[in-house]
């Protein structure tokens, strides 16, 4: 019986001690966690926002946005002439947005078209949503009168992006009109975009 007792009693302050030391391992996790937390909401937001109508310098190219939508499908294709049903077969459910750049080549070099659309075809986002931009619209819309972007030369680009009800609740898509849209330009070192007029 006696044996009995002292092996509880060693059961017990063994179960305590592992006991201590669970929830020792659990208070330092959930402080290291917080303290990760804390850190990642004290960085800086690193965005600049440029608005329509000003002048970005990017260095070997300067931007201007001079132009921005949100259309349905029909009104986009109204918009630019395109004959009914080119771009989609049905989307009574989409959106597109667009931006025109007026971009200028400031350096003594031409730029590759690749190149070009390398760096200013980003994408666009609004709260909660992102999207790139859709290479298959473009094409459609610009017209390209050289084999590159040649020294000095200035260009209207048009970009877009289809924006889907899927992406979005109820409530939300009733009042997407007036949501803020924006075109990112570029994220690194820090992220640049331009805020959308529409």
């Amino acid at each position: 019986m006696y044996k009995f007792k002292n092996e509880r009693v060693i059961w017990y302050l063994q179960m305590n001690k592992i006991l201590r030391i669970g929830l020792f391992i659990t208070v330092l996790f959930v402080v290291f966690w917080c303290g990760r937390i804390w850190s990642i909401n004290q960085v800086e937001d690193d965005t600049v926002v440029y608005e329509m109508n000003r002048l970005i310098d990017c260095g070997d190219i300067t931007i201007e946005a001079i132009d921005s939508f949100l259309l349905t499908v029909e009104e986009f294709e109204n918009r630019f002439d395109l004959p009914e049903g080119t771009i989609w077969e049905s989307a009574d459910d989409e959106y597109v947005v667009g931006v025109c750049l007026d971009v200028t080549n400031i350096t003594e070099a031409a730029i590759e078209w690749d190149d070009l659309f390398d760096f200013i075809s980003f994408g666009f986002e609004s709260k909660g949503w992102a999207t790139a931009s859709a290479p298959f619209l473009a094409p459609s819309v610009n017209t390209f009168y050289s084999e590159s972007f040649e020294t000095g030369a200035n260009q209207e680009i048009w970009l877009f992006a289809t924006v889907s009800k899927i992406c979005f609740k109820d409530s939300t898509w009733e009042n997407i009109r007036s949501r803020e849209f924006f075109y990112v330009l570029t994220l690194s070192p820090y992220k640049v975009e331009i805020r959308l007029a529409i």
